[in-house]
């Protein structure tokens, strides 16, 4: 089963935004990293998009909904800096 609007009554916070959040990671069946989260966010037309402070909030705050599975290597333009980010799933309402 998917998250609806009426499961979203758990969050004090940002439920709106929380809600796109989830309703993007049920449709696509892949993890997700927040800088991918953000840009299907800003290219779905969504308006008032989370900042990526937000979206860590979102999703660190929320482990109901969320769940880190991996880790990635962040790319980075200098040389010799960048670090590992995390994966996001959404996690089934019914596990």
């Amino acid at each position: 089963m998917k998250w609806s609007w009426d499961d979203m009554d758990s969050v004090r916070k940002g439920k709106n935004k929380v809600y796109r959040v989830v309703k993007l990671l049920q449709e696509h069946d892949k993890p997700l990293t927040g800088r991918q989260i953000r840009e299907r966010l800003v290219t779905g037309g969504y308006k008032n998009v989370p900042t990526a402070n937000e979206l860590a909030n979102i999703l660190a705050k929320n482990p109901q909904f969320f769940r880190p599975v991996g880790q990635v290597r962040n790319q980075s333009i200098l040389v010799g800096s960048g670090g590992y980010i995390n994966e996001w799933v959404v996690i089934p309402k019914d596990a």
